[in-house]
């Protein structure tokens, strides 16, 4: 089965959050909790499986303590 298309800036950004998130020791679903989002919009985030919208990014950034530009400078 071939791989699905990931946009580079998407999985680079997908890539930071996982740093972040692993950074602070939390797991998949604390990130999610601690968010408010579903497990699985952080799964797609990280995997780079979807785009994420403006408001996910903004709610993931406040937990993991980071400003929003942090992450959407790498876009």
């Amino acid at each position: 089965m071939p791989r699905p298309y990931r946009a580079p800036k998407l999985h680079a950004l997908g890539i930071g959050v996982a740093r972040l998130r692993h950074q602070k020791g939390w797991s998949i679903d604390r990130l999610a909790e601690e968010s408010g989002v579903g497990r699985r919009t952080i799964i797609n985030l990280e995997g780079a499986i979807k785009t994420p919208r403006i408001d996910t990014l903004y709610v993931v950034a406040l937990a993991l303590d980071v400003r929003l530009a942090e992450f959407v400078d790498v876009l």
